[in-house]
């Protein structure tokens, strides 16, 4: 009969109708300790955008394309949400400031700095979504080709 009751509280705690694991119970204000932090409230989520390709005009043609592939960095699904929702938004914005820069710079033909389209870009994303939902801009593919 002991050995059938320590087998039902066993179970009872295997299920979950039991004090839960110590790492379930909230810590005096600290992130990671919840249970809201375990399942991906507080994990880091991507989106990637279509790719973009700007075009740089020279002279009234084509000198030059530009592709981009860019992933947004995010915390947790309710962000991820919210850049989906204005993802039309964000890459019309995205694609007005590309053009500004492209056709404004580069006059002599040196190489773009990803660093200074990574900054631009996360403004835009701040203007566009608010101040905490992306976290950081992911330039994954950058290339350039010229025409001859």
């Amino acid at each position: 009969m002991r050995f059938v009751i320590q087998a039902l509280v066993a179970m009872a705690l295997v299920a979950g109708f039991g004090p839960g694991p110590a790492w379930s119970a909230k810590h005096d204000g600290k992130k990671g300790f919840g249970l809201e932090n375990l399942f991906g409230e507080g994990g880091t989520e991507f989106y990637t955008l279509q790719p973009f390709v700007i075009p740089i005009v020279r002279n009234g043609r084509i000198a030059r394309h530009v592709s981009l592939l860019i992933t947004l960095e995010t915390r947790g699904m309710a962000n991820k949400d919210k850049i989906l929702e204005a993802r039309k938004h964000l890459r019309d914005s995205f694609l007005r400031d590309l053009h500004g820069v492209m056709s404004i710079r580069r006059k002599d033909g040196r190489a773009f700095k990803t660093s200074v389209l990574k900054k631009r870009l996360m403004a835009v994303s701040k203007r566009v979504l608010g101040e905490d939902i992306v976290r950081d801009i992911l330039i994954q593919v950058a290339l350039e080709r010229r025409f001859r």
